[in-house]
């Protein structure tokens, strides 16, 4: 790397400078084909079986989610307005709920899940 001016893409700057600058791409997420509001934050699936951590925050408490049945590399995402973690298609940006019901979920993060 060089020492040289941080590289921006699409008006946002990058800590590190590359001859090749990398490559944004946008997401439009959609429940019933309707452009949703609230994204809080999204994860990607490391393993088939994984721990997902995520914050409630009106509670203060921490939920862990530990499911068998992810295929890894799936995307999920935390969305406020539908109060629900879900699937979202990497192709269409379609949501389809995994945990509703919930309220105002912060810092969602993946865990692969080790077993002995």
């Amino acid at each position: 790397m060089k020492n040289a001016a941080h590289p921006t893409v699409g008006g946002y700057g990058f800590g590190f400078d590359e001859t090749t600058p990398p490559r944004l791409s946008y997401l439009t997420l959609t429940a019933s084909r309707a452009p949703v509001t609230g994204l809080d934050d999204s994860v990607f699936i490391t393993s088939g079986s994984s721990q997902i951590f995520a914050a409630v925050t009106n509670t203060d408490q921490v939920m862990e989610i530990d499911y068998r049945g992810f295929t890894p590399g799936t995307l999920l995402a935390s969305i406020d307005s539908l109060k629900e973690i879900a699937f979202a298609n990497q192709t269409t940006g379609d949501l389809t709920p995994f945990v509703t019901g919930l309220s105002r979920m912060r810092s969602q993060r993946s865990q692969s899940r080790r077993t002995t």
